[in-house]
């Protein structure tokens, strides 16, 4: 299991990932946007990040994407990627016991199982877990 920092943004994340990378010295090794998906959104939200990594040394640092949040708060999510399906369920199951869970664990078009919780802390979690190659 893998804990990332993730900054959500509403629709300045490209040049969020500008700053940091020239700021801090990371390399973008990932990025796709909503137009590249087959998530439904406006026009205006197409070149919109869906998710990007910003890498240091070959290792994951920071994740940004832009979501439709019109009200202020929380713009960071710990983000715990997994490559056991069965120990990411327990950790969710376990996580969202008197939070709210925004988004079940369902698999994704990105092959992988994803869900996203808030814990009775206000924390934001968002769970990953990719699927084995067949």
């Amino acid at each position: 299991m893998l804990l990332n920092p993730f900054i959500l943004l509403n629709g300045n994340a490209k040049s969020a990932i500008e700053f940091y990378t020239s700021t801090l010295g990371l390399e973008c090794s990932f990025i796709n946007t909503y137009g590249n998906s087959p998530l439904q959104v406006p026009e205006t939200q197409k070149s919109w990040i869906l998710h990007s990594e910003l890498s240091k040394d070959g290792h994951p640092f920071l994740m940004i994407a832009d979501i439709d949040k019109t009200q202020s708060g929380n713009k960071i999510a710990l983000s715990l990627n997994f490559t056991d399906l069965n120990r990411m369920r327990e950790l969710f199951e376990k996580l969202s016991d008197d939070g709210k869970i925004l988004m079940p664990i369902e698999e994704q078009f990105w092959h992988a199982h994803y869900g996203e919780l808030i814990d009775k802390f206000g924390i934001h979690w968002m769970f990953n877990c990719q699927k084995s190659p067949s």
